[in-house]
């Protein structure tokens, strides 16, 4: 069972109104020893209150999924290590969002310590917003998709360790992650594209049509993807050089038009998503993408077939359907 003990430090991430199915037998740890509980597992003091204000506190008071680190050290001291723990689950909530859209309402980072038999905050900050793609599917969080993120994590904490330098994958996640965090359309796809476009390394004046070429590595290759990934590239495109961002889009409405471009968002988020945690979780596969030399080399000295056999199982853009309704929250209405 999970318990403070005197002189404990801590580090929690706790989301509150959280779409999560979990069995009753929490808390529970991962396998890589981080907890998961369904409330916040101290009780904090005045003082606290009177430090963090009590919109947060309410915040706090309501999380329905915690995520904990613990360790033994100075329960006075904020340290580096502590920092650390903190670090760890940010990366954990991150990648958490490589696996399906997470619908909760706020996340809040504590770190601190139990003296005295209270739980003293050294340390509180939100975490900057993850947003979904008009017309998603929500689904809930459960152990699994916990223990996915929690693996992409690690995976990517050794990632980058030499003599790999891993910068091109490094900048392309980042530029995923800020994807995953932007409201409107037009930006998150902007940034999902150009996330592919990190790991399909394209030549100047071939590039869309290698986008589109090249990508199918990840996708299942069919018409459909080439007219996915074409017209992604295009409203990219558009978005690049501040169009309207459904302007190629021949479509009967300008709303029609808007539900084209938002369908092809969701099919490049699901894309890209798949396509770095791939990466992160298959040795053979990231072997390939140390640096922009073996990313050549994957690319340049191998035919298809190689390449596909070597990337293992593809994602089928035609599996993502076209959504038209829309319910009060954005999702899709069926």
């Amino acid at each position: 069972m999970f318990g403070l003990n005197e002189g404990d430090k801590f580090a929690f991430l706790l989301l509150s109104k959280v779409y999560v199915d979990f069995p009753k037998a929490l808390p529970t740890r991962l396998l890589d020893g981080t907890w998961v509980l369904d409330r916040y597992p101290a009780s904090a003091d005045l003082y606290w209150e009177k430090f963090i204000g009590t919109i947060r506190l309410s915040e706090i008071q309501e999380a329905n999924l915690v995520v904990a680190l613990t360790r033994a050290g100075d329960p006075h001291l904020l340290t580096e290590e502590d920092h650390k723990l903190r670090n760890n689950l940010a990366s954990i909530f991150s990648f958490l969002h490589l696996g399906g859209v997470v619908e909760y309402k706020e996340a809040n980072l504590v770190v601190g310590s139990l003296t005295g038999g209270s739980a003293f905050v050294r340390q509180i900050s939100n975490v900057e917003k993850y947003k979904p793609t008009r017309g998603y599917t929500r689904s809930p969080v459960t152990l699994s998709r916990l223990e996915q993120a929690a693996s992409l994590a690690a995976s990517y904490g050794a990632f980058s360790v030499p003599p790999r330098s891993c910068v091109r994958f490094r900048r392309g996640l980042n530029v995923l992650l800020d994807g995953l965090r932007q409201e409107n359309g037009q930006e998150r796809l902007h940034q999902f594209v150009r996330a592919l476009e990190a790991l399909v390394l394209p030549e100047i004046a071939s590039t869309r049509r290698q986008f589109v070429h090249r990508c199918q590595t990840f996708a299942v290759a069919s018409p459909e993807a080439v007219d996915a990934l074409g017209q992604a590239y295009d409203l990219r495109s558009d978005a690049e050089h501040l169009h309207e961002w459904n302007r190629s889009i021949g479509a009967a409405s300008p709303e029609d038009a808007e539900n084209i471009a938002l369908w092809r968002t969701r099919q490049m988020e699901r894309l890209v998503c798949f396509a770095y945690s791939r990466v992160l979780t298959t040795p053979s596969v990231s072997r390939h993408f140390a640096d922009d030399t073996t990313l050549a080399a994957f690319w340049e000295s191998y035919d298809d077939a190689t390449r596909v056999q070597l990337w293992g199982g593809r994602l089928d853009l035609s599996a993502i359907p076209i959504v038209r309704k829309y319910d009060q929250w954005g999702r899709a209405s069926l």
